[in-house]
């Protein structure tokens, strides 16, 4: 197994609710990536694959992250991971190495 070489930062608003947005639009390799839900969003974000879904209820997919937490996945492509919101313009951080 190779060690990460090196670790990069990025974000991501997210402008609509219910619509799933990945958090790179290119192939984006990676090994570790963390992924923190901005402190002053008004809403959890919601984190997964393309149907993903954070609307409240039966409907609702992947892994809820409250304002100011954060989830670690080992994945190997950022374009793989994607988010919703259910606040217009909530902001997810994130940092994963390669």
């Amino acid at each position: 197994m190779t060690t990460p070489s090196k670790i990069q930062t990025g974000s991501l608003i997210v402008p609509t609710p219910g619509t799933a947005l990945p958090l790179a639009s290119v192939t984006t390799p990676c090994a570790k990536l963390t992924i923190s839900a901005d402190d002053n969003n008004a809403n959890p974000i919601v984190v997964g694959d393309a149907n993903v879904v954070a609307a409240v209820g039966a409907s609702r997919r992947g892994n809820v992250i409250l304002p100011g937490g954060s989830v670690a996945y080992d994945i190997d492509d950022l374009s793989k991971v994607f988010v919703d919101v259910i606040t217009s313009n909530d902001k997810v951080i994130f940092s994963w190495t390669s």
